[in-house]
């Protein structure tokens, strides 16, 4: 599951059933302008996302590592995350 958010959708993603067990990225201006507000994702994309979230579905499914991908920050544990730089535009 991917979800484009804003402010005022940031805690979507929370109110889907299951969803502690589903990966769950977000993309959208807020991961982009306020990153640490919105690293309660497993994952958010801080930059461009067309071709970003392709390579994460990809190494997702291939189970490939991920966690060194740019333009993401991706949460590991309660209060740590992996944040990797931006793609060149």
């Amino acid at each position: 599951m991917g979800v484009t958010l804003s402010r005022s959708s940031a805690r979507q993603s929370e109110t889907v059933p299951d969803a502690r067990s589903t990966f769950i990225p977000w993309g959208g201006i807020h991961p982009i302008i306020h990153p640490e507000d919105a690293i309660t994702a497993d994952a958010i994309c801080t930059g461009e996302g067309e071709f970003a979230f392709q390579e994460l579905y990809d190494r997702l499914q291939e189970g490939r590592t991920y966690r060194d991908l740019l333009n993401f920050w991706f949460k590991k544990g309660d209060h740590d995350e992996v944040r990797t730089t931006s793609c060149p535009s």
